[in-house]
C-alpha cells in the first residue's frame, strides 16, 4: 500500500481522496479501487474473484506503475498536468520525451511528476518535468509494448 500512498503524495494527495464509499484493495502486486458495497457482497461469496473493482496500477521492481484510470482520477484533483500538441502527443505515446515547444498548457510551473494529456484532455501517461523537458515515465502505449 505504501507504493500507492507515496505516489499520491507526489501530487499533493492522500488515500482519503477516494471518499468513504470506496476501499483500496491490494491483490498480490496490483491495487484496485473497490466500492464498499461490493466488498460486503464478496464477504458473502465463498469464492474470491480474480479481480475486484477498478484497476489502479501495480508495482514492479520497487516502482509503482499507475493505470490510466488512476491518472484520470488524480487529474481531477491535481494541477500537475501538461497538455501536449498533436505531434507531441503522438511522440509521447510512442515512448518519446517531450520538450517545451510541444506544450499547449502547463498546470504548474514546478518540477516533478506530471500527468500528460492531449488537446482533447485525454490521458496519455505520466512524465517527469525537469526544467524545460518532460521525460516519459509511462504512457498508454506501455501495455501494447509489454505484449511483445
Amino acid at each position: 500500500m505504501d507504493y500507492l500512498i507515496d505516489f499520491l503524495k507526489k501530487f499533493g494527495l492522500d488515500i482519503s481522496v477516494f471518499s468513504d464509499d470506496f476501499s483500496v484493495v491490494r491483490q498480490s502486486k496490483e491495487f484496485f479501487l473497490v466500492p464498499k458495497f461490493i466488498l460486503d457482497v464478496l464477504d458473502e461469496v465463498p469464492e474470491s474473484p480474480v479481480r475486484k473493482g477498478f484497476f489502479m496500477g501495480f508495482f514492479d521492481s520497487q516502482k509503482f506503475i499507475p493505470s490510466p484510470f488512476l491518472l484520470n482520477l488524480i487529474y481531477s484533483f491535481s494541477k500537475k498536468f501538461v497538455v501536449l500538441n498533436e505531434k507531441s502527443s503522438w511522440l509521447f505515446i510512442c515512448g518519446r520525451d517531450i520538450f517545451e515547444e510541444g506544450v499547449l498548457k502547463l498546470g504548474s510551473s514546478e518540477n516533478g511528476l506530471f500527468i500528460a494529456l492531449n488537446d482533447r484532455q485525454e490521458i496519455l501517461g505520466l512524465c517527469k518535468k525537469t526544467g524545460k523537458s518532460f521525460t516519459n515515465l509511462f504512457d498508454i502505449g506501455f501495455f501494447q509494448r509489454l505484449k511483445r
